[in-house]
């Protein structure tokens, strides 16, 4: 039950949005948890599904990208995305598999945005972006290879509104393609803006409208959320819209759940 957006640019980089909602066993929902994370350079990645097992493929793909800090040129180094995902799928297999068969029950989807070091999109300073899907229990690599592109997981992928107003985006021609121009990652300031707004007009009980934003590029990797102030006509306010604390780990979130008397096992994010 969560929302995890993933985005490709004409810009040469790539955008990853989560929502912050877990459903726990007993059908109630909180917003606590973070699912979307840098795990490399220059990668992101996000999963829905089991938050234990989430987690856990999270953690193995870190420990798969690490490079040693006294690695020569360390701030050059890139992984290519594409291999990336073919040669850590194994792997993937093996975390699902050494899970309880109740929380492999709940399913496991990951979400993977990287920026190729070696391919472009015509021009050298544009570099192309992969977004790859990853699905329980095979975890068979799912390419997206198009230069503009959009991927859902998670029960936001479900709801047309949503869904819908993100098409707009990922048009040649789209009015949001030029907000490029005036402001640096301006357009992945616009999907955040998009997620917000149909949250707030369409909401579902296992999507938030509070939103992590990541944004990819060859050599430097950028986080944020969809903070905002609202200043009234009135001259009442700001109204603000803050991201509430959330978990980063399992363990977190387990102590978390144990202060709010929820339990962490066979939570779904």
């Amino acid at each position: 039950m969560t929302w995890v957006i993933g985005a490709s640019s004409i810009f040469g980089y790539g955008v990853m949005l989560s929502d912050v909602r877990v459903t726990f066993p007993d059908g109630s929902t909180a917003d606590l948890l973070r699912k979307a994370f840098p795990v490399g350079p220059y990668i992101a990645a996000g999963f829905a599904g089991s938050v234990q097992i989430g987690y856990r493929l999270l953690s193995s793909l870190q420990q798969f990208l690490f490079i040693p800090p006294t690695a020569p040129q360390i701030e050059q180094l890139a992984w290519q995305p594409e291999w990336v995902a073919e040669h850590w799928a194994p792997e993937a297999r093996k975390v699902f598999a050494s899970c309880a068969v109740s929380e492999q029950k709940l399913g496991s989807r990951l979400l993977m945005v990287g920026v190729s070091p070696d391919q472009d999109m015509g021009a050298p300073e544009i570099r192309r972006v992969y977004l790859v899907r990853f699905s329980s229990p095979h975890f068979v690599p799912g390419f997206m290879h198009k230069g503009l592109n959009v991927a859902h997981i998670g029960s936001g992928s479900n709801v047309k509104q949503y869904t819908r107003a993100f098409r707009q985006h990922f048009r040649y021609g789209a009015s949001s393609l030029r907000t490029e121009i005036g402001a640096l990652s301006g357009w992945a300031q616009m999907l955040g803006g998009t997620a917000d707004r149909v949250t707030g007009e369409h909401p579902a009980q296992g999507v938030s409208p509070h939103m992590h934003i990541i944004v990819c590029r060859l050599g430097d990797i950028a986080e944020g959320n969809n903070d905002r102030r609202t200043y009234m006509p009135d001259g009442s306010g700001p109204i603000l819209f803050e991201m509430p604390k959330v978990a980063s780990s399992y363990d977190e979130f387990q102590r978390m759940c144990r202060e709010r008397g929820s339990c962490a096992e066979g939570a779904l994010g």
